[in-house]
């Protein structure tokens, strides 16, 4: 995303520069520029103007991700640092697909995201209802039950295991 927001704000600076460079040499003709930067000026405005729109409109229409929030129950917040995924027995599941995740720590709270891409999102797009089905490198597995896709915020559970058997501390 930085990346993106690199490329947006440079051709909207350019785009001011040249906007501004062009409405001088048409309000000054005697001192700033020449005849062809007046003319040819108002079709480099256009066609940043252009960019600009299709840059912007690009990322919104084409670009779908979702990230997926996966909380940790109360009781089991604090070993949110000891839980060490493993890949390739993390799932994304529906009726129709099974797709290995990964999930990364998340910055906004006890919890786990998990990144959708265009890929995973264009599988997906079809099913009703998904869920996880993950795993530790430990054993100790977890799971969310079947949810909405657009419901971003969903609780982990722990499957069959207690309180007493984990030992977090």
């Amino acid at each position: 995303m930085k990346k993106y927001n690199l490329i947006l704000y440079t051709v909207s600076g350019l785009t001011i520069i040249t906007v501004l460079s062009v409405l001088l040499s048409n309000l000054f003709p005697d001192s700033i520029g020449n005849e062809n930067f007046r003319t040819w000026g108002l079709g480099a405005v256009l066609a940043e103007i252009i960019g600009l729109f299709v840059l912007l409109t690009k990322n919104s229409i084409v670009s779908r991700h979702i990230d997926i929030y996966l909380a940790i129950p109360e009781e089991f917040q604090g070993m949110t640092t000891n839980i060490d995924w493993s890949y390739e027995s993390c799932f994304i599941i529906s009726k129709d697909f099974k797709h290995e995740v990964q999930l990364v720590k998340s910055e906004i709270g006890p919890g786990f995201k998990v990144y959708l891409n265009n890929e995973l999102m264009s599988k997906i797009a079809g099913a009703e209802l998904i869920e996880f089905q993950l795993k530790e490198r430990n054993g100790r597995e977890w799971k969310v039950s079947p949810f909405n896709l657009y419901d971003c915020t969903k609780s982990l559970e722990i499957v069959n295991l207690t309180k007493q058997e984990l030992n977090y501390d």
